[in-house]
């Protein structure tokens, strides 16, 4: 892309909308949209790409949430762990990885216990130490 720019044959604004949305692996792919095609049309294909990635990093449903609390009857689900206060709802699969909101993919965790999940990693590395900080108490 940087070649492109400093031979003149793309323009400062598309560059600038290009890195927004190109990875390396896809840099190829949206210098030829950007060639290819109008500003207009380029800043189109960009702003859906932004649009989709918002919706799929979107926070889980009010509704949905309500529903996981009440499946886990309001208490942390973590092994060894029965708090009922400062519930927040897991995605046991990260939404960066393709992980929906669906509660299917979804636990309910103390704050102690989420925090503590997501500094050990995994829900491995987590039973290992299965009880949760005494802040969440």
């Amino acid at each position: 892309m940087r070649a492109a720019v400093e031979a003149g044959e793309l323009g400062y604004t598309k560059a600038r909308e290009l890195v927004s949305v190109a990875s390396p692996a896809t840099e190829e792919r949206w210098l030829a949209e950007a060639l290819g095609n109008s500003r207009r049309e380029l800043e189109e294909k960009t702003a859906r790409v932004h649009r989709k990635a918002r919706a799929r990093l979107a926070a889980a449903a009010p509704r949905v949430r309500r529903a996981v609390l009440a499946r886990d009857s309001h208490q942390c689900r973590a092994p060894g762990c029965h708090h009922r206060q400062f519930l927040e709802v897991h995605h046991v699969v990260p939404r960066a990885r393709g992980g929906g909101n669906s509660a299917d993919n979804l636990i309910t965790l103390c704050s102690g216990c989420h925090r503590l999940w997501h500094e050990r990693g995994s829900a491995a590395a987590y039973r290992a130490q299965s009880r949760c900080r005494p802040a969440c108490t």
